[in-house]
């Protein structure tokens, strides 16, 4: 993987230039934005799947996906098939989840670049939109390419299946206590139940642990700087290479019929210099 050409693309997206001759984008990225079903219950977990449709042309973006924080809660995300040998990072800050993911070639096969997780409330009801899009984007070249938007909408609907009860509640010191754990509507939980037989109640695990709050904030910062030293790396080894390039073209190239009178020169003074001193 050739990290000092991923490195220019990313500098290229992180200071917003257009590196192409002229103002006109290339051609159009389009986004895509999948759920497992139209509809999902309160309490339970969701996983959308975003990505791109064929022939792309995308080497290095930055994408940004938007959702309702009073419904939603992130709890993680996994990169796609489309990630393969790729440098790329994800970070969710105050309801925008961030993505950004650079290479040496392009994508021009459909997939998924990453998918998120989320527990939904268990009092949410109604349509939600999850909207996917671009804040840069450019093909190997680093020209910019335009994009197009992709929104997802999420129905919540039924009765909530995260609330369990147990019956009877089991005694701390009785290994033999039979525990019947049922959902708020009648079905099972989507996950096992977590029993505390101190206090009688139970948790379903029906998804992740969270990364918002204040360790989400922790690691925004954190990537921010590591891009930040990544990119003055960047611009130290563009300045040594154009000097390079500089001493280079004031170099003459000499010729081997050029060589051989230079030689004869520096023979000639050698063979002079006994007699200028005598």
């Amino acid at each position: 993987m050739n990290v000092k050409r991923i490195l220019t693309i990313l500098l290229a997206l992180a200071v917003g230039t257009v590196c192409c001759a002229g103002t006109a984008l290339a051609a159009g990225v389009t986004l895509t934005a999948q759920a497992p079903a139209e509809t999902c219950a309160p309490g339970a977990t969701v996983t959308l799947t975003f990505g791109l449709a064929a022939d792309s042309h995308v080497a290095a973006a930055d994408f940004k996906v938007t959702y309702d924080t009073a419904v939603f809660e992130y709890a993680g995300y996994e990169n796609g098939d489309l990630i393969n040998n790729r440098l790329a990072a994800g970070n969710c800050v105050n309801g925008t989840f961030l993505f950004s993911m650079a290479g040496e070639s392009e994508i021009t096969q459909a997939g998924t670049l990453f998918t998120l997780d989320f527990l939904v409330d268990s009092s949410a009801k109604g349509d939600y939109t999850f909207q996917f899009f671009t804040t840069s984007c450019c093909d190997e070249d680093m020209n910019n390419l335009s994009t197009r938007s992709a929104d997802l909408t999420l129905t919540v609907a039924g009765e909530a299946v995260s609330t369990v009860s147990v019956t009877p509640v089991p005694s701390q010191n009785d290994a033999n206590s039979t525990v019947v754990v049922s959902a708020q509507n009648g079905e099972n939980p989507s996950g096992p139940a977590t029993v505390n037989s101190q206090s009688g109640t139970t948790s379903a695990a029906n998804g992740k642990g969270n990364g918002t709050g204040a360790s989400a904030l922790l690691v925004a910062v954190m990537v921010t700087v590591a891009i930040l030293v990544a990119l003055l790396v960047v611009l130290a080894v563009a300045r040594a290479k154009r000097s390079d390039r500089r001493e280079e073209a004031h170099t003459p190239i000499l010729t081997d019929e050029q060589r051989k009178l230079l030689d004869l020169d520096e023979d000639a003074l050698a063979d002079e210099k006994p007699h200028d001193r005598s």
